[in-house]
């Protein structure tokens, strides 16, 4: 490697770390204040909420962890600035930031499936919206992901540790990883997160929000030929009864019949006005569903934000990973390659946020509220 490859690789790397360091501290910033915001008596009627501030929960112990663990790491290896603290903390501090660092990894992919699935019975059964999709059944499946992914990575306490950097002097530096003992079949459990956290996921919300985006294109389909085509209402049905009223007057032959006719079209037009009071309410009716329908539309338009940038921001870091496995890890460029998708891949644990922001005017609002002086 000659000095300019050597002064650009360490650029690339000092860019990383500082990218890196803004994003985690924004990221971390941003979910604090959406778990305060979503917590709110505003937020509490909706089971989405619940799931977006579970979600927002789960990144930011995923940040602050990776913050330990790999950005200060990489400052204290460019800088020796001793910030390093979770590879110089105790056993039980490096095996309990590991676990947690795995198991809201794999929380934060399952939640966005949940909501994903939910959203997709919202969409097509609306009318069972109100039982199925409640905070309490949202609760018994956020408690079932949390337990799921703790039995999930029951091997990170025993293959994790704080372990020396030079393996024949116990006053060296330790770091927290993989023991050296567990490495040679530490790649069957990588491989085994990687369909878990990802594959699996993206099949589900992929193939979940195609369905929501048809269903919504199929309903916007059918209001416009509504509009375009709207049925005969109350006061059409009185016009058109007028007119058959006036038609049988002109065919009758003599005055019983043209009396009898009168009161008969007098009677059919009291039953074709509805009374004043039945027409208020059944417009309020209809703009207090219009209204819902709205709210359910913005929520859907929200989660498919999520669910979508969860799909693009890690399916680089997915590709990349797989031909560093391919090629064995060995190659610098793919290794390069990876950093970087990392850095997409950490942007979906910090993106949220900002997609609630441009999305939800009743989310913008709070926060401004918040920061009110």
């Amino acid at each position: 490697m000659t000095l300019y490859d050597s002064n650009q690789v360490r650029l690339t790397q000092h860019v990383l770390i500082y990218l890196t360091f803004i994003l985690t501290t924004f990221g971390i910033f941003g979910n604090i204040l959406v778990i305060i915001i979503f917590y709110s008596p505003k937020f509490h009627k909706q089971s989405t909420h619940l799931y977006l501030s579970t979600l927002a929960l789960s990144d930011v112990c995923f940040l602050i962890i990776n913050l330990f663990e790999d950005t200060f790491r990489n400052l204290d290896t460019l800088y020796n600035s001793h910030l390093g603290f979770l590879d110089r903390s105790t056993q039980f501090i490096c095996i309990a930031a590991q676990y947690i660092r795995n198991s809201t990894r794999l929380s934060s992919s399952w939640i966005i499936v949940s909501f994903t699935i939910e959203r997709l019975i919202a969409v097509y059964y609306p009318l069972k919206r109100k039982i199925i999709c409640r905070r309490k059944e949202a609760r018994y499946l956020l408690f079932g992901i949390f337990v799921m992914t703790l039995c999930f990575n029951i091997n990170v306490p025993f293959h994790y540790g704080l372990i020396h950097t030079d393996n024949n002097s116990t006053s060296s530096p330790t770091v927290c990883d993989v023991l050296q003992k567990y490495r040679p079949i530490y790649m069957r459990f990588a491989i085994a997160t990687m369909i878990s956290v990802y594959l699996i996921p993206f099949l589900i919300i992929g193939f979940g929000n195609m369905l929501i985006i048809i269903r919504l294109s199929r309903s916007k389909q059918l209001l416009n030929n509504t509009d375009k085509n709207p049925e005969p209402n109350g006061l059409e049905s009185v016009g058109g009864t007028s007119l058959r009223y006036n038609d049988s007057i002109l065919s009758g032959s003599n005055n019983y019949e043209h009396s009898a006719l009168l009161n008969k079209s007098h009677l059919t037009l009291e039953e074709s006005v509805p009374p004043h009071n039945q027409v208020l309410s059944n417009k309020h009716q209809t703009f207090q569903t219009h209204l819902k329908g709205g709210t359910q539309r913005k929520i859907t338009l929200t989660l498919l934000l999520v669910s979508w940038s969860f799909l693009l921001l890690n399916t680089p870091y997915c590709i990349l990973w797989l031909l560093n496995y391919i090629h064995k890890f060995e190659n610098e460029n793919l290794k390069t390659l990876k950093e970087l998708t990392e850095l997409l891949m950490l942007t979906n644990f910090c993106i949220n946020f900002i997609l609630y922001c441009l999305s939800g005017k009743l989310f913008r609002a709070h926060l401004k509220y918040l920061f009110r002086c």
